[in-house]
């Protein structure tokens, strides 16, 4: 998922929560029968090499979890980053399952 395929497929229809590093929307998916999915946006400090190696290791753990299914655990559908105005990654963008509460 790249940014700009982000802005197009989905739609944001709240904001659902805040915290100090990002937000979390509920969006619908404008190309999947307008299902609703979790949009998060987390802000990242990149470093010269780029991405933190924290935020790596983040990303690897959740790609492993996408292949255990359990009900209490979220399904993670993709992850992206955009890229800041020096062209380097300036957030990272989670795609995961909408769970009514």
């Amino acid at each position: 998922m790249d940014t700009d395929s982000a802005n197009t497929r989905y739609e944001a229809v709240a904001e659902i929560g805040e915290a100090l590093m990002g937000k979390v929307y509920k969006a619908r998916d404008l190309k999947n029968e307008g299902r609703f999915v979790a949009l998060k946006k987390v802000r990242v400090q990149t470093e010269e090499e780029g991405m933190p190696l924290s935020t790596i290791r983040e990303v690897a753990v959740l790609r492993q979890l996408e292949a255990f299914e359990h009900p209490n655990v979220v399904r993670l559908f993709d992850v992206s980053q955009s890229l800041g105005p020096t062209e380097k990654p300036d957030s990272l963008w989670s795609l995961s399952m909408w769970i009514r509460t």
